[in-house]
């Protein structure tokens, strides 16, 4: 019969001969290791900083006229300008001629022009006409061209020579002095103005 101490010995190296797997333990509960880990990956995700919203820079605004500039329903005497050109034949040119172009509040509104000329029933003269656009029509501006080209030119008199249908420019020759003549023999209307000394 063998001893209590040679069972005893057999026990043990039983014991030691079976392997040891923790590997169900460590995918139970994990690693020293993994649990570090996993903790040092908590601690960042809470020191983390929150995400700053993306603002949009302001951007300049641009400059835009609210509303556009409006002018003046009549002219003045004022915003009227005629330069003097050298014309061309029959439209102002010659020893005799004279020439202006027309500016209205800075913009150009037209021409106008004397020429010297020779027809019945009054003979040799300086006759005067005037071409505005379409847009400077209608705004006083034609009686302040009629008026000025008269006394610029070096004549006591100087007469205008208009069609009975176009009421509107002699209006305009009316109201910057010009006189009507009830002369027989013409089939336009004859308006004279005469400097006054």
């Amino acid at each position: 019969m063998k001893s209590f101490k040679q069972l005893l010995l057999i026990l043990i190296g039983a014991i030691i001969s079976i392997p040891f797997d923790n590997s169900s333990d460590a995918g139970k509960w994990g690693t020293s290791d993994d649990a570090s880990a996993e903790s040092s990956t908590k601690a960042r995700r809470r020191c983390a900083p929150a995400k700053v919203p993306k603002i949009d820079k302001p951007t300049a605004a641009k400059h835009t006229s609210s509303k556009k500039k409006t002018l003046p329903t009549y002219a003045t005497p004022e915003n009227v300008l005629l330069k003097k050109g050298k014309g061309s034949p029959g439209r102002g040119g010659g020893a005799k001629g004279f020439y202006w172009s027309v500016t209205a509040w800075g913009a150009p509104a037209g021409k106008v022009f004397i020429n010297w000329i020779d027809e019945p029933p009054i003979g040799p003269h300086a006759s005067l006409q005037i071409f505005l656009n379409k847009k400077s029509q209608g705004k006083h501006i034609g009686r302040i061209v009629y008026e000025q080209a008269c006394k610029l030119s070096s004549y006591q008199d100087v007469y205008a020579h208009i069609a009975k249908s176009n009421q509107a420019s002699i209006k305009s020759a009316r109201a910057a002095g010009f006189i009507p003549l009830k002369l027989e023999g013409i089939r336009q209307a004859l308006l004279k103005w005469t400097r006054h000394k």
